[in-house]
């Protein structure tokens, strides 16, 4: 059995200087993105720009805060710390799945970068440059070029002779959740269900997705194994539905009353609910076992959503929206 102690020690201490929900609500307030930005500066010790800060500014100094709190983790939990692969390389899948969209999508590079939290495999400095890359293609070959787990994958797809966004995608998942099976097996209870988590929501999602566009392939092949919620026989049926919304429905009957309920559903935050309620599970194991790795879950967990939180929050006040619809339901009361 592997040992946390001294990583949820430290993990419970960072976690005291994460954002709650009275931070948020000032936050909220901010009468523009300069106040904004000085609640943020005096939290994270940092200094002030002498610009008028852009809601891409703001993000962009968060994610280097939050990458930083991440790299420190991993550095205290030492020998320990491929054990927390299952995470970095969830940051990581979802990073390269966000560039991926932006270059096949012709997204300018900044945007690219929207939301991403660099991890000591995938720095700013690295996310920076695979957001400039011009193509998929390029974006395998850098990450091949680095010894990066995902280029070998991702270059097999990429140099298809019409590669296709979602195979690359789900290539992406695919790797995820074949490196982080095994290293969850030695990482405790809280790692085996972050990551039967992430790939429920992967099997769902992929499922609504090709029974709202169909797939020219043999839909069982799309099936990751590892979840809990969905078996190969479910993903077949609700893939092959007639419709996304029938589709829904028939995954709706096994993922009711789990942190998934949200999965199925067209709502905007549809992720940032699911975050939520998959942080509530961490929390509660947590309780139950206060000395594996579920407070260091939890940790991740809540980075990520204090990230969604403040980005949502510095777009609002730059469109205008009212401070009263401004706070996101991120963060645990």
């Amino acid at each position: 059995m592997t040992v946390w102690v001294d990583v949820v020690a430290r993990a419970r201490g960072l976690s005291g200087h994460l954002a709650g929900p009275a931070d948020l609500q000032a936050m909220s307030r901010a009468s523009n993105l300069r106040q904004l930005d000085t609640i943020l500066a005096a939290r994270h010790g940092r200094p002030l720009p002498d610009t008028e800060p852009s809601p891409a500014d703001i993000e962009a100094a968060e994610r280097r805060q939050l990458g930083a709190q991440l790299r420190l983790l991993a550095r205290w939990a030492a020998d320990r710390a491929p054990l927390l692969a299952p995470l970095y390389d969830d940051e990581d899948c979802r990073s390269l799945r966000a560039i991926l969209r932006g270059a096949v999508g012709r997204v300018p590079a900044p945007e690219r970068l929207a939301g991403l939290i660099p991890t000591p495999a995938l720095s700013l400095r690295a996310l920076v440059s695979l957001a400039s890359c011009e193509s998929p293609a390029s974006i395998a070959a850098l990450l091949s070029t680095w010894g990066n787990p995902y280029g070998p994958a991702l270059l097999a797809e990429t140099t298809r002779q019409q590669p296709d966004l979602f195979a690359m995608e789900h290539v992406l998942v695919e790797t995820w959740a074949a490196r982080a099976r095994r290293a969850a097996r030695k990482g405790g209870k809280a790692l085996r269900l972050f990551v039967s988590r992430r790939v429920d929501v992967a099997n769902c999602w992929a499922a609504l997705l090709v029974a709202e566009h169909g797939f020219d392939g043999a839909v069982p092949d799309l099936f990751i194994e590892g979840g809990r919620l969905l078996s190969k026989a479910d993903f077949a049926i609700a893939a092959t539905a007639p419709s996304r919304g029938v589709a829904a429905q028939a995954l709706d009957r096994l993922v009711r009353h789990t942190p998934l309920e949200a999965v199925t559903t067209t709502d905007t935050r549809a992720e940032e609910r699911i975050l939520r309620a998959m942080t509530r599970e961490q929390h509660d194991l947590a309780r139950a076992e206060p000395l594996g790795a579920a407070p260091v879950v939890e940790y991740w967990l809540r980075l990520r959503g204090e990230l969604l939180a403040v980005r949502r929050i510095a777009w609002s006040i730059a469109a205008g929206v009212p401070a009263s619809a401004r706070l996101p339901e991120l963060v645990e009361a």
